[in-house]
């Protein structure tokens, strides 16, 4: 059977969308949904991190920005570098 490329696209879609249902229904069969609302919701915990958390949260993303706008220009002194410096004759 000739397929179109169009054809052949929609199928392979579908079967993706498929696979992708299936695994999402797996992981929700399988979890136990109790203990895992046990770990992660404790109030008591983030209420003794409340002010602390938002501080370290503030500085770890001016660091990230700082290191993304430094990251953003550095190859751009990676390729400076070699035309003023050690030239090998």
């Amino acid at each position: 059977m000739n397929m179109s490329r169009r054809q052949r696209l929609q199928l392979v879609r579908g079967g993706i969308y498929a696979l992708t249902i299936a695994a999402l229904a797996l992981l929700i069969i399988s979890v136990d949904w109790g203990a895992l609302g046990g770990a992660l919701f404790k109030w008591d915990v983030v209420k003794k991190q409340f002010p602390d958390i938002l501080t370290n949260a503030l500085r770890n993303t001016i660091i990230f920005t700082i290191f993304g706008f430094i990251g953003r220009y550095a190859p751009f002194q990676k390729q400076a570098l070699p035309l003023v410096c050690c030239h090998v004759h």
